[in-house]
């Protein structure tokens, strides 16, 4: 139990040396940490949860087979994204759907919303704050596919 507890404190780029070494939980431990963001992330871009989920399980086996490929020296979180993003690309290739099709929605903003504390609290405020937002999700879905992930990836995964 205590090794497991140690585990569960490791970095990701120690648990990704462990499952270099053959050590599965390194891997179960990587997993539990990032299935749910990985999940959010990709029905983000596919709008469709079922291919999110299938992508996300494609995307965790590509790591367990690539784990050789990484490099102590680097950063784990950007890494597996780029694999995440790679795979959810040849997806909606072969199935050939449009990449970014589906909308930012009211649900991502209020999750976005989560993260920028607001102090509105008059009526209107929050007419202003809820136009505001639709005008940010309008912009974001007019994005091209490389601007839309990377927006994606800052404002909801909390990459820099």
């Amino acid at each position: 139990m205590n090794q497991e507890l140690s585990n569960e404190q490791e970095s990701d780029e120690a648990l990704m040396e462990m499952l270099k070494c053959g050590e599965v939980a390194g891997f179960d431990l990587l997993v539990k940490r990032y299935q749910k963001p990985v999940v959010n992330y990709l029905y983000r871009l596919t709008g469709i949860f079922a291919l999110a989920e299938d992508i996300a399980q494609e995307s965790f086996l590509m790591l367990y087979r690539k784990a050789k490929l990484f490099h102590s020296a680097g950063c784990f979180k950007p890494w597996f994204y780029k694999i995440v993003t790679n795979i959810c690309n040849q997806e909606l290739r072969k199935k050939k759907f449009l990449f970014g099709h589906r909308e930012i929605t009211s649900d991502d903003m209020i999750e976005f919303q989560k993260t920028v504390k607001t102090n509105s609290q008059s009526p209107s405020q929050k007419i202003e704050e809820k136009e505001i937002q639709s005008q940010i999700r309008q912009l974001i879905n007019s994005l091209p596919k490389k601007q839309r992930i990377a927006v994606a990836l800052h404002i909801f995964d909390e990459f820099t």
